[in-house]
C-alpha cells in the first residue's frame, strides 16, 4: 500500500472513530493484532472456557494476569470488610450480593476462569471467615446454609452465562472490525450507510477517488450525494432498506474529477447494494460497492460502432452486387426466350439433329447461369438478413396467407430447378390453412429447408414434405435421406456460421455461409413459431418448423 493510501486509511479510521462508528473495533481493524479481542480459548468436553481482556482498559493493562489478580484480591477485600462491619451492624448481611457483583465484573471483563476463581474464593472465604464466628450454622438456622448454596449456584451460573455472552459480543465486535478492515482495503469502491438517514459510516479510498468526494463520514447520503447524478443511488438505498433485498445497477454512468489530480473522467460502474441485518432482522446497514466496467463498456461501444459501420458497408456492397446480378439474370432470361423462339422456327424448317443439340446445350448452359445468379443473390440476401436480425432492423409484414398454397408454389419452383429429383408432398385434409405470417419469409424458410435436403442427399434419394397438425399450430417437416447429424451437432446447426464438419454436398452447389438455418430459426420465432430437428447418423434428417394457424378451410366438405 502506498503512503497516500495508508494516510487515507488512517484518516478513515480516525473519522469513523470520532463519529462513534465501530470505535475500538475500527482502530484495531487497521492493525494486525486480533488477539486484543480474544486472548485464549479452551475446550473441555465440548464446553468452551473463554478468557479475554476488557477493551476499555489502556493497552498496557490489557493482560490476563490482571484479571486473575483482581479475582483473588476483590473477594478477599469484601470478606475482610464484612468481618469488620458485621460486629458494628448485625444487619449488614449482604456479602453474597457483593460477591455476585465481583463475579459479574470478572466474567464480563476477563472471562470464565477469572469469574470462577472469584466465585469460588468468595464463597469459601464467606463460609470460613464470616459465618462460623458471627452466624450459626445449626439446623434451626438452615436459611444460612440455603443462602450459601443458592449464592454458590447463582455465582457459577452467572459466571458461565456472562462469559459466554461477553465472548459472543467480542466475536461480533471482532467480525465487524475485520469486515471494516476488508472493506477499507478493498480494491473496488466501497461505502457503508446506516439507518433510515443513510448516514455514511465507512468510505474507502477507492470510493473517495472515483466518485470525487471528500470527507463525508457521519453525513447523510442525501446531503453527501446531493447531485442529480446520484439520485438513482439514493432511490436504490431506500428500496433496499424497505424490501431488505439486495439490488444491483448495471453500467451506472458518472462524470467526475479525481480528487488527486482533478482530471475529468467518465466512469461506468456496476453498483451492488447489500443489506446487513441486525439481530431483530431489520436492515441496519447497507453496503454499497462498485465494479468499474468503464473499459468494457467503451470497448463494447466501439465494437458496436464498428458493426454498424460494417452493416452499412454490407448494405452498400449488397446493392452494388445485386445490381449487375439482376442485369445478368434479366439478360439470361431474355436470351432463353429468344432461343425458345428460335427453336420453334427451326423446328418448322426441319433443322438437323446437330443444330437442335446445339440449341438444347445452349439452353442448359443458360439454366446453369440462372441458377448461379440466383445462388449469388441468395448469399447476398443471407448476409443482409443476418446483419439486420442482429441489429433488430429486419421488418416483417405479417398477413393472413394460405400456407398450403405457399408450400405448393415453392415446391413447384424447386421441381423445375431439379427436374430429376423426386419431391413428395403430404397434406392434411384441409384445402387451406391460413396463418398470420410474412408470406415471403415463410417461403424463404421452406425453400432453405428444401434446398438443404436436396443438397445433402444423393441425387437418386427422394425428399418428403409433410404438413401436420399440432393442436393450434401447423407443422411443416422436410425429410431427407442424407448422412444425418449427431445429437451434439443438432444443437449447433442453428448457430450463425456453423457448418457441420464431415458433411459434404452430394448434389448442387456447395457454396454456403452457414447462415441459412440461423436465419430460418429467427424468422420462425419472430412469427410465433418454433423450429426443430430430428436426425439419426446414417439415416437422414427431418427439419421442421411450426406456425400458429388462425383458420382451417375444407372446401370439399363445404361443397
Amino acid at each position: 500500500m502506498g503512503q497516500n493510501d495508508a494516510t487515507s486509511l488512517s484518516n478513515d479510521a480516525r473519522l469513523l472513530s470520532e463519529n462513534g462508528v465501530y470505535t475500538e473495533s475500527l482502530r484495531d481493524a487497521t492493525t494486525t493484532h486480533p488477539e486484543k479481542y480474544v486472548y485464549k480459548e479452551h475446550s473441555w468436553h465440548g464446553f468452551r472456557i473463554y478468557s479475554f481482556v476488557p477493551s476499555f482498559l489502556p493497552t498496557s493493562l490489557r493482560v490476563p494476569a490482571l484479571g486473575y489478580l483482581l479475582a483473588i484480591l476483590l473477594p478477599l477485600f469484601i470478606v475482610l470488610g464484612m468481618m469488620f462491619l458485621t460486629p458494628i451492624s448485625p444487619y449488614f448481611l449482604f456479602a453474597d450480593v457483593l460477591l455476585l457483583i465481583v463475579v459479574l465484573i470478572m466474567s464480563l471483563g476477563w472471562g470464565t476462569l477469572p469469574g470462577l476463581l472469584a466465585a469460588g474464593e468468595g464463597i469459601l472465604l464467606w463460609i470460613l471467615l464470616i459465618l462460623p464466628p458471627f452466624l450459626s450454622l445449626e439446623l434451626r438456622h438452615m436459611e444460612h446454609v440455603y443462602n450459601v448454596l443458592i449464592s454458590s449456584i447463582a455465582s457459577l451460573g452467572l459466571c458461565l452465562l456472562l462469559s459466554q455472552i461477553q465472548y459472543t459480543r467480542q466475536q461480533a465486535k471482532k467480525s465487524r472490525a475485520e469486515l471494516a478492515r476488508v472493506l477499507l482495503l478493498a480494491p473496488v469502491p466501497v461505502l457503508m450507510a446506516r439507518g433510515q438517514a443513510f448516514r455514511v459510516v465507512l468510505l474507502n479510498p477507492v470510493m473517495r477517488e472515483q466518485f470525487g468526494i471528500g470527507d463525508i463520514i457521519g453525513k447523510p447520503m442525501k446531503e453527501a450525494f446531493a447531485d442529480a447524478d446520484f439520485q438513482e443511488i439514493i432511490t436504490s438505498l431506500e428500496h433496499v432498506m424497505t424490501t431488505k433485498e439486495s439490488l444491483s445497477i448495471h453500467e451506472y454512468h458518472i462524470s467526475r474529477s479525481t480528487t488527486t489530480n482533478h482530471i475529468h473522467k467518465e466512469y461506468y460502474l456496476n453498483l451492488f447494494f447489500q443489506p446487513v441485518s441486525c439481530l431483530t432482522g431489520d436492515t441496519e446497514d447497507i453496503i454499497l460497492y462498485a465494479v468499474d466496467v468503464t473499459e468494457e463498456v467503451l470497448a463494447r461501444d466501439k465494437i458496436e460502432h464498428l458493426l454498424r459501420e460494417l452493416n452499412a458497408f454490407l448494405d452498400v456492397i449488397a446493392h452494388e452486387l445485386r445490381t449487375p446480378l439482376a442485369a445478368i439474370k434479366v439478360s439470361t432470361q431474355y436470351t432463353q426466350h429468344l432461343l425458345t423462339r428460335l427453336q420453334r422456327i427451326l423446328d418448322q424448317q426441319d433443322l438437323s439433329a446437330d443444330g437442335m443439340k446445339l440449341v438444347l446445350k445452349t439452353h442448359k448452359y443458360l439454366d446453369g447461369t440462372l441458377q448461379q445468379a440466383e445462388l449469388q443473390n441468395r448469399l447476398i440476401q443471407d448476409l443482409l438478413d443476418a446483419a439486420r436480425l442482429r441489429d433488430a432492423r429486419l421488418t416483417l409484414h405479417p398477413q393472413p396467407c394460405n400456407l398450403i398454397a405457399l408450400l405448393r408454389s415453392s415446391l413447384e419452383t424447386q421441381r423445375r430447378l431439379y427436374p430429376e429429383r423426386t419431391i413428395t408432398l403430404t397434406l392434411p385434409t384441409e384445402d387451406e390453412i391460413v396463418v398470420m405470417a410474412d408470406p415471403e419469409r415463410v417461403v424463404q424458410v421452406f425453400t432453405n429447408y428444401l434446398t438443404n435436403a436436396l443438397k445433402y442427399s444423393a441425387p437418386t434419394a427422394p425428399v418428403s414434405v409433410y404438413v401436420t397438425w399440432e393442436t393450434s399450430q401447423v407443422r411443416v417437416s422436410v425429410q431427407d435421406q442424407g448422412p444425418g447429424v449427431t445429437a451434439e451437432q443438432q444443437q449447433r446447426v442453428w448457430e450463425r456460421f456453423y457448418r457441420v464438419p464431415g458433411i459434404h454436398v452430394q448434389s448442387g452447389s456447395g457454396v454456403s455461409l452457414g447462415l441459412g438455418l440461423y436465419i430460418c430459426r429467427t424468422l420462425v420465432e419472430l412469427q410465433g413459431g418454433q423450429v426443430g430437428l430430428h436426425s439419426v447418423p446414417g439415416e437422414g434428417s427431418t427439419f421442421w418448423f411450426t406456425l400458429p394457424a388462425i383458420q382451417q378451410i375444407n372446401i370439399s366438405s363445404q361443397s
